[in-house]
């Protein structure tokens, strides 16, 4: 494979990624990481194409999907929290007694029995 031919399967995996990305398909990531690294194996082995105009493309496109898997990973941990919060009954209440001193109420989970 030549210089050229990687760097396009490369750019072409890059392009799948931010696809993937963009659509939330986090599940499609992870195949992508051993083809990625195939690529670059290949790009590397071959040597650097002519075309630097190309290379920094890819630099771009990788920097690029780099930032929206940083939003994605965020986006992750954001929801992780959330659940948590959910699961365990959100931070505790801070109210006022009938005498107007300040009273911390629990939060957890609810007598409340529902029914369908």
């Amino acid at each position: 494979m030549t210089g050229s031919d990687a760097a396009e399967a490369l750019r072409r995996l890059l392009a799948e990624e931010r696809a993937a990305l963009l659509s939330g398909d986090l599940a499609a990531l992870a195949g992508l990481i051993a083809a990625k690294e195939a690529a670059l194996e290949s790009l590397s082995a071959s040597g650097v194409p002519s075309d630097t105009a190309a290379l920094e493309r890819l630099r771009d496109q990788a920097a690029q999907n780099q930032t929206l898997l940083d939003a994605a990973l965020r986006g992750v941990r954001s929801v992780q929290e959330r659940l948590e919060m959910a699961r365990s009954g959100g931070p505790p209440l801070a109210s006022y007694d009938a005498r107007g001193r300040a009273t911390t109420l629990p939060t957890g989970q609810s007598s409340v029995l529902r029914r369908a």
